[in-house]
């Protein structure tokens, strides 16, 4: 759905950035977020940050404060969203909790890779060195995936050749006689 947008629209942003985007909720982990940004830049390393959703946490202020980081605070449209994994280098999720996340099917649609931690169901769907890097819930962990993500991205369907699993077709299909078996 996000791919059928082929018109980005003007977010003022310079691409390249990480990306943390959706509702922003304390089990997201904004909090883990800041202190691998902190760990970097204590450093030298200034990695660009957007960070873009609707919500609120105690780190969005300082993150607001922070050098190179972009805070879009508000409801994202399926445009805003498609523009803004299109421009990304890639998407972190740096949740401390989850069961289920859509993001790293849609992030890959892009063929952008996801950091995400290894939570829910992250490492089902992210292959390190491939599709992204899952790491544990540890600031500097995410620090180092952070510095260490290249910004080239991914050839999906290369990736897909080797997952064939991931495909929504597949799913799909195992869906279907999951149903029928159920009948």
């Amino acid at each position: 759905t996000f791919k059928t947008y082929t018109t980005a629209k003007d977010l003022n942003l310079q691409p390249g950035y990480l990306l943390f985007y959706g509702y922003i909720l304390p089990y997201k982990g904004i909090g883990l977020l800041y202190q691998a940004y902190l760990k970097n830049l204590n450093k030298g390393e200034n990695i660009p940050i957007v960070i873009a959703g609707k919500g609120n946490d105690r780190y969005l202020p300082l993150f607001m404060k922070a050098p190179n980081v972009k805070v879009i605070n508000t409801y994202l449209s399926n445009q805003d969203i498609a523009t803004l994994i299109a421009n990304c280098k890639a998407v972190v999720c740096p949740y401390l909790s989850a069961s289920q996340s859509g993001i790293p099917q849609t992030v890959n649609q892009f063929g952008k890779k996801v950091i995400a931690t290894n939570v829910g169901a992250f490492p089902e769907f992210i292959y390190n060195g491939e599709n992204g890097y899952v790491v544990d819930v540890d600031s500097a962990d995410l620090a180092y995936a952070m510095e260490h993500v290249e910004s080239s991205d991914f050839s999906l369907s290369s990736f897909l050749k080797h997952h064939s699993d991931l495909s929504w077709d597949e799913i799909a299909i195992k869906y279907i006689k999951l149903f029928q078996n159920k009948i």
